[in-house]
């Protein structure tokens, strides 16, 4: 049997990164036994990107890849520190290559130029910690919100 060693058309999951948490937290210190709230907010998810490179001339690499995921955004600290934000996950493509929605075949874009970004599904917002939400009357806030979901394209 023969193997093809040229492959113009994959078809890949992509799956961008959910956002992080926000922290309900509240200061405390030897000096200090009731602090106000300073939790911090998360971070943002990874996004999925479509990178064009000349060294490529078919999509041969990308045979076996049938998931490709970004990293969710990291949960807020404490002190008022945001959390890590995801990493995006980059998919390396040679140039002419176009980029569409599987179901729905709306096209994203194409890659013409070697080292052409195209941002093919966006990450999740990050979700603000309590610190965020103290105002005048309300100095301890006991909420916080969650990261948002991020895109996803079967």
């Amino acid at each position: 049997m023969k193997v093809a060693n040229f492959i113009d058309q994959v078809s890949v999951h992509c799956y961008a990164g959910c956002g992080g948490d926000g922290l309900v937290h509240f200061r405390r210190s030897r000096s200090q036994s009731q602090g106000g709230a300073d939790g911090g907010n998360g971070g943002r998810g990874g996004n999925v990107i479509m990178i064009g490179r000349k060294q490529h001339w078919t999509l041969l690499h990308l045979r076996y890849m049938r998931h490709l995921r970004a990293a969710n955004g990291g949960k807020g600290k404490e002190a008022n520190k945001q959390g890590a934000n995801g990493q995006d996950a980059l998919l390396e493509v040679p140039l002419g290559t176009v980029a569409q929605d599987a179901h729905t075949r709306t096209r994203i874009g194409e890659v013409t130029e070697d080292g052409q970004h195209i941002g093919l599904l966006a990450g999740g917002k990050g979700g603000w910690g309590n610190a965020h939400f103290i105002n005048a009357r309300r100095q301890a806030s006991d909420h916080a919100q969650k990261g948002q979901k991020g895109q996803k394209a079967l």
